[in-house]
């Protein structure tokens, strides 16, 4: 049987967001970037998503749920 592995995604809500740059600044890799006041998000840039989640002090950005197979 072969385990899996789930690599947390981020789940941003635009409507609490305040656009104060928290989650910018966190990453390390331009996962998020501020671009003509809008918050321009790359799930696949390889940051730690948890930590930026826990960084905004709003609850904007959060993590998505792992897959569940049914059980």
């Amino acid at each position: 049987m072969s385990e899996r592995f789930f690599l947390p995604m981020i789940n941003y809500e635009e409507k609490f967001c305040v656009k104060c740059g928290a989650c910018v600044n966190e990453c390390e890799f331009g996962g998020i970037k501020f671009v003509d006041g809008e918050i321009i998000i790359n799930e696949n840039s390889l940051e730690d998503w948890v930590l930026i989640a826990e960084i905004c002090p709003v609850g904007a950005l959060k993590i998505k749920k792992p897959p569940t197979n049914g059980r």
